[in-house]
């Protein structure tokens, strides 16, 4: 599936389910870089650290903000010719304790419906200034491979293997240096979560064009028949429950496209620009990447 230069990535780990998304930045493309190669492989190798992350016991939960880490730092220690930028959001539920623990950076973010689908909790964007979101970077060194192009392109990059102790703890000093943010920057959070309750997770498409109500109505009208579907207590029920609530995945991304190609929309964007002196009417257009947890 083409998610332009969106990505996204699930994994397992013991008791920890571990997922998030991506958004390749896309000035890059000015620069003949395509940020998709970039945002893909970083949720690829965010896949790999995560189910390699070390946990003693089944219990253990697992630390969003370090697989961030290393999952960064193995792309750089692989030289691999993905160049550009991208935010990032890491989100662990724990199925032993219902901890939701999140690392994010940049302008991917979430929110938590209660059993009422109604929102108890956002997260804000982290940005610079308006539209210039905190963002991992791996800049093109002048004597850098070009990234493959035209029949020979990548979709992204996998990890490579590595022997016991060949990774060495890469503190992003050389990035610092220079004001690029670093998983060190990425906000941590913790929520608590109850029976019903459902996780919104999405790249910028979403929540610059989609206010936090109107998903809150359309997570409504899902789970509403959702529960109806259990309480028949058919054969097909849990196919039946699982067909609904993807399409309520389905049905919040299209509500963004839809916002978006609307020019007199008074979308959350235009409602953020105006509040930092610009001038900004309708939908952003942008890739959408949706991700759902019901617990």
């Amino acid at each position: 599936v083409n998610g332009g230069e969106d990505s996204l990535f699930h994994a397992r780990n013991k008791q920890n389910l571990i997922y998030g998304v991506s958004d390749g930045v896309g000035g890059w493309n000015e620069s003949g870089i395509d940020p998709s190669l970039f945002s893909r492989s970083l949720t690829a190798y965010s896949a790999a650290a995560a189910e390699q992350s070390f946990l003693l016991h089944d219990s253990d939960e697992a630390d969003p903000k370090d697989i961030m880490r290393r999952a960064f730092a193995a792309m750089r220690r692989d030289e691999i010719p993905a160049y550009g930028s991208a935010t990032e959001l890491i989100l662990s539920l724990s199925m032993a304790s219902g901890r939701l623990r999140t690392a994010q950076l940049g302008d991917s973010t979430y929110a938590v419906l209660d059993a009422r689908q109604k929102a108890r909790y956002v997260s804000t964007e982290q940005q610079h200034r308006f539209n210039m979101p905190f963002q991992l970077t791996i800049p093109p060194a002048e004597d850098a491979p070009p990234s493959p192009a035209g029949e020979d392109k990548a979709q992204f990059f996998r990890p490579r293997t590595i022997e016991a102790g060949e990774q060495e703890p890469d503190d992003f000093a050389d990035l610092a240096a220079v004001g690029f943010d670093t998983p060190g920057d990425a906000q941590e959070n913790s929520h608590m979560l109850l029976h019903n309750e459902v996780v919104v997770a999405a790249t910028d498409g979403l929540f610059d064009n989609v206010r936090v109500d109107e998903i809150e109505k359309l997570s409504e009208r899902f789970m509403l028949a959702i529960q109806k579907i259990q309480h028949a207590d058919s054969s097909q029920s849990k196919s039946a429950t699982s067909d609904l609530f993807g399409g309520l995945a389905y049905s919040i991304a299209a509500q963004a496209v839809a916002n978006y190609i609307q020019g007199d929309l008074r979308s959350p964007f235009a409602e953020r620009a105006k509040l930092a002196g610009y001038s900004f009417t309708g939908g952003k257009p942008d890739d959408v990447t949706v991700m759902l947890a019901w617990i």
